[in-house]
């Protein structure tokens, strides 16, 4: 089997200890609470107009056959 190396292990695996962000209560609503009022999402840009059909192609610029 070519290109394979083999596996590092690293020397000390250090541990992490996270505090606890202690209890909570997980509510189920119908709709998303409302935001702060004096925040609010950017509208969305419109989108390029799509063309109804292909251009033609100019007369000077038809493909040689």
């Amino acid at each position: 089997m070519p290109n394979q190396t083999p596996e590092k292990k690293p020397d000390a695996v250090r541990e992490t200890r996270l505090e606890s962000a202690g209890e909570f209560v997980v509510e189920q609503h119908p709709t998303p609470p409302k935001g702060p009022a004096d925040k609010t999402i950017h509208p969305r840009r419109p989108l390029p107009p799509v063309p109804e059909k292909a251009p033609k192609p100019d007369a000077d610029e038809a493909p040689d056959k």
